[in-house]
């Protein structure tokens, strides 16, 4: 299996041109079946750019970036995978999971967080909604929330959660 971990758009120099050039390759990627995460840089091209604003993004090349990819394209990029082993899984995203979003409560890691990314995921591709996961970013990114999302979170700010193996 491929896993690519997000940040497909916006190279900070980027074109229209190479904004729609990467959407070609992720379009590639997708219908191949390989496994898509969500990055910062990717949510603004695909849902509701106003909530989630990132340097880099333009009007523009979301343009060229809505002629290759469509919503179907982009609801089958996920927030995380998870690859189950023991004595712990392993859990791939694009920037990391703070523990702030495991409850003391949470036993089961896997089923928890299955559940935790449909309820974001259905937010986002059913109502049209965004769900903290996906922007809350930390003071040390330049955010005022309390703790980070799984798209934002800085290195500095990651600590491990208990119960799971984590590649960002």
């Amino acid at each position: 299996a491929v896993y690519f971990l997000g940040d497909y758009q916006d190279d900070f120099g980027d074109t229209p041109d190479d904004a729609e050039a990467t959407a070609k390759w992720m379009r590639v990627q997708i219908e191949a079946g390989h496994n898509l995460l969500w990055g910062n840089h990717d949510l603004p091209y695909a849902f509701l750019p106003d909530r989630h604003p990132c340097p880099g993004y333009s009007a523009e090349k979301a343009a060229a970036v809505a002629r290759i990819l469509t919503p179907d394209h982009w609801r089958r990029l996920r927030l995380w995978h998870i690859i189950p082993a023991s004595p712990r899984p392993w859990v791939l995203s694009h920037a990391g999971l703070d523990r702030a979003w495991f409850p003391a409560e949470v036993t089961d890691p896997v089923a928890y967080l299955t559940a935790l990314e449909q309820e974001a995921l259905d937010n986002l591709y059913k109502r049209g909604r965004s769900h903290p996961l996906l922007y809350f970013c930390s003071a040390s990114r330049g955010g005022r929330d309390p703790f980070p999302g799984v798209v934002w979170m800085e290195w500095g700010d990651f600590r491990p959660v208990a119960g799971i193996n984590q590649i960002v």
